[in-house]
């Protein structure tokens, strides 16, 4: 089955629209089937900029925008691309056979008619905006279809997960040894490798290196040491450099852990479930674009497409 969007309607519009040229431009191709200007202008019109603006007042401001400005369309023209792939891929699956997608698609299209019965001009404009709303509607069919045959996990149990990786904190309770020098600060994390318990360690003395002190330095670790020699360890852990304090090193070891979180697992559920859908969306369509990367043509945007790592 066709979905050719520029010289002709696809098939599945045929019995409502009048089979007439449509006036649009062509400005790439995805396995044959076009992509027109008018789309990607109404995308672009549709959707701001994520480009930073600049002041223009130098010759590299200007160019720099100018390049921002290209890239964005690039970026837009892309993402039409991609989700015209996921519209064929899901007509070749025969997603038209199921009967309220169906009926979904000949409301679109009877829709289409009425408005192009209402107007004598700007047919393109109206036949791109009702290409776009199906190929957006057909390509949320074709990722629901991934969803459903990669069995994608949105339970609570993986939602729970994610919620303890990205919103909870851990509040961390320490015990250390100071050394007054590097040296000696190595000879006890490697005692502490060997088994040696770390307790042990802190009543002992080195007459030649003394150990300077020991301390349990409570709660609130991550605050004293540093959260970036601290984070990921678990109750037993030890460090397994030393860190270098103003005047001598530190060994420390874990002693106690407990969980902080400022936000409740029901208040963020579906946020952290729209995240992994945003994701899993963002790996599909690089997954489409990788495949189809051979059949997008474009004479205009050979640069975009000839590279594969665009995706």
């Amino acid at each position: 089955m066709s979905v050719a969007h520029a010289e002709t309607l696809p098939d599945y519009c045929k019995e409502y629209v009048d089979n007439n040229s449509w006036p649009g431009v062509s400005i790439a191709t995805v396995d044959g089937n076009p992509v027109t200007q008018q789309e990607l202008d109404i995308l672009i019109e549709g959707s701001p900029s994520n480009s930073p603006a600049y002041t223009n007042e130098t010759e590299n401001d200007r160019k720099a925008q100018q390049f921002l400005e290209e890239r964005d369309v690039q970026v837009k023209l892309d993402k039409i691309v991609r989700m015209r792939a996921m519209e064929i891929e899901v007509v070749k699956l025969g997603a038209l056979q199921n009967t309220q997608i169906k009926q979904q698609i000949d409301s679109m299209c009877i829709k289409e008619a009425e408005e192009l019965g209402k107007h004598s001009e700007d047919k393109s404009v109206i036949r791109a905006n009702f290409s776009l709303e199906r190929t957006a509607f057909l390509a949320k069919v074709m990722f629901n279809h991934h969803l459903a045959k990669k069995q994608f996990d949105l339970s609570d149990k993986k939602l729970r997960e994610e919620y303890d990786k990205h919103y909870i904190s851990y509040d961390y309770r320490l015990s250390a040894i100071d050394c007054d020098n590097e040296t000696q600060a190595l000879k006890l994390i490697n005692r502490l490798a060997e088994g040696v318990p770390f307790s042990e360690l802190a009543k002992q003395q080195c007459s030649s290196q003394p150990i300077l002190s020991t301390a349990d330095l409570g709660w609130g670790g991550a605050n004293i040491l540093g959260a970036e020699n601290i984070s990921g360890m678990k109750t037993g852990d030890y460090s397994r450099t030393p860190i270098e304090r103003m005047d001598h090193y530190v060994v420390f070891m874990v002693t106690d852990m407990r969980a902080i979180s400022r936000t409740k697992f029901s208040q963020v559920k579906d946020s952290i479930a729209r995240s992994l859908l945003d994701a899993e969306s963002e790996k599909y369509m690089n997954e489409i674009g990788r495949r189809y990367a051979d059949k997008i043509k474009s004479d205009k945007y050979n640069f975009l497409f000839d590279k594969k790592d665009v995706w």
